[in-house]
């Protein structure tokens, strides 16, 4: 029976137990018993659905409990059961409105005191519920009666025992789908973030957790570790991560392998801090992803940085020179009057920064015409230029949108072969995965 409110606050060490009732009564029994709970909530199926409801296994004087018992008191009517009791049914197969029931009282219940929550009778759809509630709460026992199994349907009676069940797995199941899902859109830092967070939760639930998720999450980290460096640029620390892993054999990291990772990313560590054309086709995927994600301006921004990229890259894959460091003797005079030199410490010789205008100019007196002036005439910044100057992350105060990074890329697809692809002898690489094989 429920009691009112003003009697419903418990002794401290009193526990409140939200029991799902249904098939055997026996191992419920037995977990009134071992509990021995202050207040007792029963959780019946309500016989919408023109079954049966297990309310009488609850209220009734006499019921069967089985072999070898017999037949006995209901619930409510055993010896152990408190004198607080109430009783909350529930659709047997609907579980929006069990879920929503059992819900309401746990929270009402854990105003009260410590709930425990065990999920041991009910129909399939009443367990799910049960689980489910009790997770979206914090500091809610779960657990459910196990014991020996005579057959494939009963437990032995008088073997039950009350084992624990860690509720918080289920959301640290769901960080898992998480991670997948962030990285399907890419989002490399984010889901790593997640990664690191459940592996520091798998390490503190000790041996509650299974192995086979603390395995699963260390890779899963690992993984990722590289692809977010990558997409940061860090391709010196994405490759040492990664030989670490194909040293020891790893299965995340032979992955990369079988995608055929592993190549481009060795070039791209081993040219760290080169102007080469693989950089500047790192720049252009980079790019895609930040504007698959809604990040326009850092994509234009990149762009705008692969342009200037494309021709610091020809003239040192093309002739040996660094736009950074330019000698003097390359220069005509009236070029250099203008440029401030900086003396090198090892050769004492005076070296010049190209801006990019400059830089195409050096390279047309070296080839005799300037190689990318027939799709980028020099005379006029590119029309996609004038958005980015007013970006937030430029000149400007402005947010680009849609049609500005639709209108920047537009630009760089007609004229990629020139840019980059005339240095790398192929075709642009497809972008970073955004799937992964089952770990």
């Amino acid at each position: 029976m429920a009691m009112p409110e003003a009697q419903a606050q418990l002794s401290n060490d009193a526990e409140i137990l939200v029991l799902s009732v249904g098939g055997s009564p026996q191992p419920l029994a037995t977990a009134i018993t071992q509990l021995r709970p202050g207040r007792i909530v029963f959780v019946v199926s309500d016989g919408s659905d023109g079954s049966p409801s297990s309310r009488a296994m609850v209220e009734d004087d006499d019921i069967s409990h089985g072999p070898p018992e017999g037949r006995g008191p209901g619930l409510a009517n055993l010896p152990e059961c408190p004198r607080e009791w109430e009783v909350l049914e529930v659709p047997p197969d609907d579980l929006d409105r069990a879920l929503a029931r059992i819900d309401d009282c746990i929270s009402t219940q854990a105003r009260r005191g410590r709930v425990v929550v065990d999920y041991t009778g009910g129909t399939k759809t009443m367990t799910a519920a049960m689980v489910l509630a009790a997770t979206a709460h914090p500091n809610v026992r779960l657990q459910f009666m196990a014991g020996r199994r005579s057959d494939l349907s009963k437990v032995a009676a008088g073997t039950e025992r009350a084992v624990e069940m860690p509720g918080d797995l289920v959301g640290l199941g769901r960080s898992f789908v998480m991670i997948r899902d962030l990285l399907g859109r890419r989002q490399y830092g984010s889901a790593l973030a997640v990664a690191s967070r459940l592996q520091r939760d798998i390490s503190a639930m000790a041996r509650r957790a299974p192995r086979a998720w603390a395995r699963r999450c260390e890779e899963w980290s690992k993984t990722l570790s590289v692809l977010e460096a990558w997409d940061r640029f860090d391709h010196k620390r994405a490759w040492a991560i990664l030989v670490a892993g194909l040293d020891e054999g790893a299965p995340w990291a032979e992955a990369f392998r079988s995608s055929g990772l592993v190549r481009r990313l060795r070039t791209l560590a081993e040219k760290s801090g080169q102007p080469c054309p693989e950089l500047a086709e790192d720049l252009w995927l980079n790019a895609n992803r930040r504007a698959d994600n809604g990040l326009y301006d850092d994509a234009v921004a990149r762009l705008y940085r692969l342009a200037e990229a494309a021709v610091q890259a020809r003239l040192w894959r093309r002739h040996g020179i660094d736009a950074a460091r330019v000698e003097g003797r390359l220069l005509p005079d009236a070029l250099k009057s203008r440029l401030p030199a900086r003396r090198d410490a090892e050769t004492g010789r005076d070296l010049y920064r190209l801006a990019l205008s400059d830089a195409r100019k050096l390279l047309a007196r070296l080839e005799g015409r300037d190689p990318f002036g027939e799709v980028w005439p020099s005379a006029g910044p590119p029309p996609w230029q004038s958005a980015r100057n007013q970006s937030i992350l430029a000149h400007g105060f402005v947010a680009l949108a849609s049609r500005d990074w639709r209108e920047a890329r537009s630009w760089f697809l007609q004229r990629r072969a020139i840019l980059w692809e005339d240095l790398l002898g192929r075709p642009t690489l497809e972008q970073l995965p955004n799937q992964w094989p089952d770990t």
